[in-house]
């Protein structure tokens, strides 16, 4: 699996725990991703990345639905954010 696709397969698995989890605000900024990085990959590597910094950065989201944080869910999520950082770092 190549660079591209391996970002890509993040990102889909992302998008299904924000939509999960009700979070569309980051849900609909990375499907955009999703759908622009074959065009212009450096770009979306960029982009992805500059959503990792400051407060109330997708850095901060903890997944919580009825007030509760599944752990599960929060670690899947957590190393799927880790892992996209890297690839993207690259």
């Amino acid at each position: 699996m190549n660079e591209v696709q391996s970002i890509k397969l993040i990102i889909s698995e992302m998008i299904n725990l924000l939509e999960e989890f009700d979070l569309t605000y980051w849900s609909t900024a990375f499907k955009r991703f999703l759908t622009e990085i074959d065009s212009n990959f450096s770009q979306v590597k960029h982009d992805i990345l500059r959503n990792y910094a400051g407060m109330g950065s997708f850095n901060d989201i903890v997944l919580e639905k009825n007030g509760e944080y599944p752990i599960y869910e929060n670690d899947k999520f957590s190393k799927l954010r880790n892992d996209l950082y890297d690839l993207c770092l690259v």
